[in-house]
């Protein structure tokens, strides 16, 4: 639930730059509307071969976002990189790609700027949004979902926002808030059903029962009270049985809905069972990635290819080499990675699309 946050949202919900929207001539709603490669979450869909897709990772020196071929015998190189004042990058901290190759990024507490399939070079973005939001982290790009918060916010909450119109002429759905998310990791919803999770980094993970799809009550609206009550079915409830780490970075679902937590404390990749939202909140371990030949170092965003191998942004805060680990469907324990791409600078963030 908010509370006492009427008088923070009045000014900002009646602004137009929470939901400001340029260039939006470039895209069409067909290559918007049809629904994400991404499934909320990192997991391609499972009739899109690897090869024909890419890994999209933000790099803080440039600023840049680097794009690799992926699947056996890619290159270590980036097959083309977005990179230049054009394309008004700044900050890049989360990255979603939709099923048609639009990248969108989430420029720290700025900007969610998008760029058109196969941008390359110094692209100028095709339009922008979320600026009121002062977004972290950009998923579901068939259906923005933003995690954000206010100037003025003390910033001990977060909010969650969802953009229902593809082009975001309309202001972000204001759906809840939560307590310290580790925002970089963003909301991911889960692929079962319509609630989702968060990482939070006081340790204590947090998913909340909240529709993506309805109540259908846009802000700014005539009351604003209804802006910004809960509107989901029940409020957020906390993960337990993580065992294995104390500080989470992120949490992505698989597609049959089984849960993966990244942590910095120790560097680990687990993975646990179903969570059954409607009757239970504990975990089941299953497997965990975690020693020192993983070759992971300060584990943020995951994602998974149509085969099963699992991508991890490693932000490199420790060694300060940024890497992209690649594992295994099946790695457990002290697994050294099927592939590894270095030289990038604090990858926040990474997404599989076209």
């Amino acid at each position: 639930m908010i509370f006492g946050r009427v008088s923070i949202f009045a000014a900002l919900l009646g602004s137009a730059a929470f939901y400001a929207c340029t260039n939006s001539t470039d895209l069409t709603p067909a290559m918007l509307d049809a629904g994400s490669l991404q499934v909320d979450s990192g997991v391609v869909d499972s009739n899109t071969a690897s090869t024909s897709l890419h890994l999209y990772v933000p790099t803080q020196s440039g600023p840049a976002i680097y794009v690799y071929d992926i699947g056996p015998g890619a290159s270590a190189e980036p097959v083309r990189k977005i990179v230049g004042p054009s394309t008004k990058l700044e900050n890049p901290q989360s990255v979603v790609v939709d099923n048609n190759g639009a990248l969108y990024v989430a420029n720290y507490e700025r900007d969610v700027t998008v760029y058109a399939p196969g941008a390359n070079g110094d692209a100028a973005p095709t339009f922008t949004f979320a600026v009121g939001a002062h977004p972290q982290s950009v998923t579901n790009p068939s259906m923005p979902t933003v995690i954000g918060w206010t100037k003025t916010n003390d910033r001990s909450d977060s909010e969650i926002f969802i953009f229902q119109d593809p082009y975001q002429t309309q202001p972000g759905l204001l759906v809840g808030s939560f307590p310290q998310p580790n925002a970089q990791g963003g909301f991911q919803w889960s692929p079962a059903d319509n609630w989702g999770c968060a990482a939070n980094s006081n340790g204590l993970d947090r998913c909340r029962r909240t529709p993506k799809n309805g109540p259908p009550v846009a802000c700014p609206s005539p009351d604003i009270n209804a802006c910004l009550s809960d509107q989901g079915s029940g409020g957020t409830f906390e993960l337990y049985g993580r065992g294995v780490g104390s500080r989470s970075n992120s949490l992505i679902f698989r597609r049959d809905g089984a849960i993966v937590i990244s942590f910095g404390q120790p560097n680990t990749v687990a993975t646990y069972g179903i969570v059954d939202a409607s009757t239970g909140t504990t975990l089941t371990p299953l497997q965990a990635i975690v020693g020192a030949k993983t070759g992971l170092d300060q584990p943020r965003a995951s994602a998974f290819d149509a085969e099963g191998n699992l991508y991890v942004a490693n932000t490199g805060l420790i060694s300060y080499g940024g890497t992209v680990t690649v594992y295994a469907p099946d790695a457990d324990g002290d697994v050294a990675p099927i592939r590894t791409l270095v030289g990038l600078d604090h990858p926040f963030s990474l997404a599989l699309g076209k």
